[in-house]
């Protein structure tokens, strides 16, 4: 993901904010958005579709092995991944 692979870049950490939603877990992530929904009545605050989607298929992120990355072995570990060389996603 290139948000995660930018974020990694910039900030020198060794993980995005999509592989930190996975570790968190994305219903948890769902769970905390309503929060700021129900407070704000923003649109903007409501959990975006892609985000549902993962949910309803049951990918939650580490806890499942599947969220916006595949677990144990997800593509941001690998060191290739981060520069964005061939056989990186």
């Amino acid at each position: 993901m290139d948000v995660d692979r930018a974020w990694m870049s910039l900030y020198q950490t060794d993980i995005g904010p999509f592989g930190m939603m996975d570790r968190v877990g994305l219903d948890v992530v769902r769970d905390i958005e309503l929060v700021y929904y129900r407070e704000s009545g923003e649109p903007r605050d409501k959990p975006p579709k892609i985000l549902l989607d993962k949910i309803a298929r049951g990918e939650l992120g580490v806890k499942t092995g599947k969220g916006f990355y595949t677990y144990p072995d997800p593509e941001y570990c690998r060191p290739e991944w981060l520069h964005g060389k061939k056989g990186s996603t």
